[in-house]
């Protein structure tokens, strides 16, 4: 397993622990605090945004580059262009859906919160690197008789 493998799984399991976090903080809100279910929802997911940082700079820390060797060839680089490409694709259609939906549910008249923009934004990251994580991992485990 190469780094760029080793990432993805890394990112991807952080997100599987922001999601049960989500979840716990609130169920947490619903029982303590009786709060309705979505705003139980959104303090629930706030309380995970700072693992956004872990999925950031976590490759830096924990899967450093290792000097004096070459770990990245031109199969790497497609593969993580093609990454890329689906990640912003992802964000794009995640992004379009969700305002559109918002404007049919809303109307022209109405304004967007905005306390919904963060929440909007943040999930269009984690989209955005399920995305990416996934084409990351489908990519390299096409060429599996290939060493990676």
């Amino acid at each position: 397993m190469n780094r760029m493998q080793k990432i993805a799984w890394f990112q991807l399991g952080l997100l599987v622990i922001m999601a049960v976090l989500s979840v716990i903080f609130t169920f947490h809100f619903r029982a303590k605090y009786e709060y309705g279910y979505l705003y139980a929802l959104e303090l629930g997911a706030a309380h995970a945004y700072p693992l956004i940082i872990l999925v950031v700079l976590g490759p830096l820390i924990f899967f450093p580059k290792k000097k004096g060797k070459v770990d990245y060839d031109e199969r790497d680089l497609i593969i993580d262009r093609q990454s890329a490409v689906a990640s912003f694709a992802t964000y794009f259609v995640f992004s379009v859906v969700v305002f559109v939906a918002m404007w049919l549910t809303l109307g022209m008249e109405r304004l967007i919160p905005i306390h919904r923009l963060g929440n909007i934004i943040f999930g269009g990251f984690v989209i955005a690197v399920i995305a990416g994580a996934v084409t990351t991992l489908v990519s390299y485990g096409r060429g599996k008789g290939e060493k990676s």
